[in-house]
């Protein structure tokens, strides 16, 4: 396997990140993705909250393209 930096990368080369997230959780379903003080939160567990907000946002009426911005504190919620 190859672990040098490319010198020059396209857009094709990254995943999208929710295709990331899926893959990642898949892999490591029970280790944690978050550790915040005493708190952990899995793989398994945030891609599961992921999912919820999207849906959610899209029962408001967001649509795919469509851009929004959330104003959180740096902790998970």
């Amino acid at each position: 396997m190859d672990t040098k930096i490319p010198l020059e990368t396209s857009r094709k080369d990254y995943k999208k990140i929710r295709a990331l997230l899926e893959d990642t959780a898949a892999r490591f379903l029970d280790k944690p993705a978050i550790i915040f003080q005493d708190k952990e939160i899995s793989f398994a567990k945030l891609n599961e909250q992921v999912l919820k907000l999207a849906s959610a946002l899209q029962e408001l009426g967001l649509q795919k393209g469509q851009k929004i911005a959330i104003y959180l504190p740096n902790c998970p919620e």
